[in-house]
């Protein structure tokens, strides 16, 4: 078997997202949980998950950027978030050396713009340009949208979102009537 065979068999069984997010060159893993994440660093995405699961939430998946990500890369990110109806949140952690925190809000902005969020989404910002994301998200004033410079108080918010104001869990985001999903 030559390797176009074992490229084929490595995609059986991955779901329409995960071969997705390896076209993009991004880590998806779907986990089944309510709170969407997209994280740059693998140890930052798992103790992002922990913190979430600490406050009384489930992560729905694994979704690591990286450092070097394109927007490209980044905004297909998003869209894979945003495209899930099941999700009562979105957390984004960057803490950004390498990563640009402006250029995760580019693609956040691109993202919103080509399939608009339809919930709350919660980013913890720090590092690299943080200056120019937050002016940027000021300028675009995205709905729903809540940026920090610190990671408890925007994990507590989040998972405080996707709960919802009474403490219960915040039912699912579904798509609207008449939304075919992914073009």
């Amino acid at each position: 078997m030559g390797n176009s065979g074992f490229a084929r068999d490595a995609l059986k069984g991955l779901t329409p997202q995960e071969r997705r997010a390896r076209k993009l060159g991004i880590t998806y893993i779907p986990i089944g949980g309510r709170i969407g994440c997209l994280v740059n660093g693998a140890g930052l995405a798992m103790a992002t998950m922990d913190l979430i699961a600490r406050h009384g939430e489930s992560p729905a998946n694994f979704l690591d950027v990286g450092g070097g990500a394109d927007l490209g890369q980044v905004q297909g990110a998003f869209e894979l978030l945003f495209e899930n109806p099941d999700l009562a949140a979105v957390f984004v952690n960057i803490f950004g050396g390498i990563m640009r925190c402006d250029l995760i809000a580019e693609a956040l902005v691109k993202a919103h713009r080509r399939r608009p969020l339809r919930g709350p989404l919660v980013a913890r910002l720090m590092g690299s340009r943080v200056e120019g994301a937050a002016a940027l998200l000021k300028k675009e004033n995205l709905p729903r949208v809540e940026v920090f410079s610190e990671l408890e108080p925007a994990v507590t918010r989040v998972c405080a979102l996707a709960k919802g104001a009474d403490g219960t869990p915040h039912p699912p985001l579904r798509r609207a009537p008449g939304d075919a999903g992914p073009p």
